[in-house]
């Protein structure tokens, strides 16, 4: 199996993967139906009882006969003529064209032998069925073929109670079925999604490698680092320090294209993994619009940032401690709408004085495709991670998330794909 087959496979299981919840529920549904049409049928249609009689017809030779001459002796017996004596000696209880679907006959391949299985509401209503049936068809033979042999054999009458029967066949056609549609309307829906989905996507549409991945697990009202969050972003911490060599790169851009994507949880975490390797470590709320990082450590959204730039507070009092030690919380502060003058007066001098004090400054920003807040940060940052939400953000929106930050010169260092809700 060649690259290009082996990479066409990973995407159909990735895709089959993603679906599997569809996949699972119309199989389910669809069996389920299946199961309850079977059962109502079985329920509601009322049992049959049958009655078997046999007729010899003469020697073994008369087999060909009775298949062979012109009429048959089944076509004989399916005739109206047959139908209308056996409906006239049950008085007109059942019509004529019900009647022909109530028997059958059956020519042995072994012995001169002609069966007729008849099949009734009641037992005497099959018996009686079978008993004038078997006898109209003696006498319509001999009438139509006078040398013809035929005597009914004595105590050939045996009624059985047919039972509705669970038809499972079906449920087992209704469950392939339900299985086969559900992995294409899956695989149909896939093959047009233009999200991106996996690591392999990421680094595909934005040439940037991934450089951590959070898995998805459910959040926690306050943030704190369980088992699988400390691996997540204790990688994501390693890969940036290694990244970043050099000590004096400090600042460090968290960024994504779109809103929900992740991008305040991601820089919450991330804080949280370098304060608890022992990094003095300061996160500040960049997101003017849409604040969010004081509601990720249970703060108030008071003097902050833009307080700060505008010279109205003093960065050590508008600077919050959080239950983590060596983590600290600047939040957006009161939004004025000279905030984009500010910032690019009076940002460059006030970041430069709070890196003297800090191992890490973590910045929380706007989308990058909807606001110029990420545009203007970019030259005052030493690098930056784009988070990317896995199922949730389009192909094309990584893309130019990617290009406007190249286009400002900032320093992508990788791609953080989020899988948490």
């Amino acid at each position: 199996m060649n690259n290009e087959s082996t990479k066409g496979y990973k995407e159909f299981i990735d895709v089959l993967k993603r679906g599997k919840s569809t996949i699972l529920l119309i199989t389910i549904l669809a069996t389920l139906a299946a199961v309850l049409f079977s059962y109502h049928s079985m329920k509601s249609t009322k049992p049959m009882y049958q009655t078997e009689t046999s007729v010899v017809i003469g020697s073994k030779a008369d087999i060909v006969n009775a298949v062979t001459s012109n009429p048959t002796f089944e076509q004989i017996a399916n005739s109206s003529t047959i139908a209308k004596n056996v409906s006239l000696a049950l008085k007109g209880s059942i019509p004529v064209s019900e009647i022909q679907k109530s028997y059958e006959i059956k020519v042995s391949a072994d012995a001169p032998i002609l069966t007729i299985t008849a099949s009734g509401e009641s037992q005497k209503q099959s018996k009686d069925i079978a008993k004038v049936v078997i006898t109209s068809l003696t006498k319509e033979v001999q009438r139509i073929y006078p040398k013809q042999s035929m005597k009914i054999m004595e105590n050939s009458v045996q009624s059985d109670l047919t039972q509705n029967k669970f038809k499972s066949m079906n449920v087992i056609l209704t469950f392939l079925l339900g299985l086969f549609l559900s992995i294409f309307i899956v695989t149909f829906r896939g093959f047009f999604d233009e999200k991106i989905w996996t690591k392999e996507d990421a680094e595909k549409y934005t040439g940037i490698s991934v450089i951590g991945n959070n898995p998805k697990r459910k959040q926690k009202k306050y943030p704190t680092l369980d088992s699988m969050g400390l691996k997540t972003f204790n990688q994501l911490k390693s890969n940036i320090q290694l990244l970043n060599a050099d000590s004096e790169k400090k600042v460090i851009m968290i960024a994504s294209g779109e809103n929900n994507e992740g991008r305040s949880t991601t820089a919450t975490y991330l804080s949280l993994s370098l304060a608890k390797g022992g990094k003095k470590t300061l996160i500040v709320d960049c997101d003017l619009k849409n604040p969010n990082i004081h509601t990720m450590f249970d703060l108030i959204n008071g003097k902050g940032l833009l307080d700060c730039l505008a010279g109205d507070v003093a960065a050590g009092k508008a600077i919050k401690a959080t239950k983590q030690e060596n983590l600290s919380v600047l939040t957006s502060g009161t939004l004025t709408l000279d905030y984009a003058e500010l910032f690019v007066s009076r940002f460059s001098e006030f970041i430069t004085t709070l890196k003297k004090d800090y191992d890490y400054i973590i910045l929380d920003t706007s989308p990058i495709t909807t606001g110029v807040d990420v545009e203007v940060l970019s030259k005052y940052v030493d690098s930056c991670v784009l988070v990317v939400k896995a199922g949730g953000t389009e192909r094309k929106d990584v893309i130019k998330a990617k290009e406007i930050l190249q286009k400002v010169d900032g320093n992508i260092i990788g791609v953080f794909l989020n899988e948490m809700d």
